[in-house]
């Protein structure tokens, strides 16, 4: 896990889609911070509409100041696999993603390029993306974010 912004970094996407994919996610990310240990979960299914594009909804929760566990924000977020694997130098991708806060009319929409390259048993994978806030207790800001993994595979 990486910072950005005041923000955990806990996923880097591929853009790769299955045919026919169902996907059921559950994640947790805690990091400790001047007010504590912020402790947040995402529950999340998605389905494959298409050979190439997947998608997935979102609950997340967090732990509150009182320490109790409530649902913060719901999430929308379609992957679309742009290119075939191996097709082209990198295999190419796109990502799109609308967040709502739960008791506030704040939003986020996010729109990104995602790549991957295979370098033997190694990869690259990154993720460009644009985010725009704005709401009611949200001043309207556009951001970018970088996201990058480097893997080697043990076994083909």
């Amino acid at each position: 896990l990486s910072y950005a912004d005041n923000f955990i970094v806990d996923k880097v996407y591929h853009p790769y889609v299955l045919p026919f994919e169902r996907e059921f996610e559950w994640r947790l990310t805690s990091r400790q911070n001047d007010e504590g240990n912020l402790l947040m979960q995402r529950a999340s299914f998605g389905h494959a509409l298409s050979q190439r594009t997947i998608l997935e909804a979102y609950v997340v929760g967090a732990r509150d100041e009182n320490g109790d566990f409530n649902t913060s924000s719901y999430e929308l977020e379609l992957r679309w696999m742009l290119t075939e694997q191996g097709q082209y130098w990198a295999d190419w991708g796109a990502l799109f993603e609308l967040e709502k806060q739960h008791n506030t009319d704040d939003w986020e929409f996010k729109a990104g390029v995602l790549t991957e390259k295979e370098f033997g048993r190694f990869s690259l994978t990154t993720n460009v993306i644009l985010a725009y806030e704005w709401g009611e207790s949200l001043d309207s800001e556009l951001e970018g974010e970088f996201k990058m993994k480097y893997r080697y595979r043990w076994t083909n």
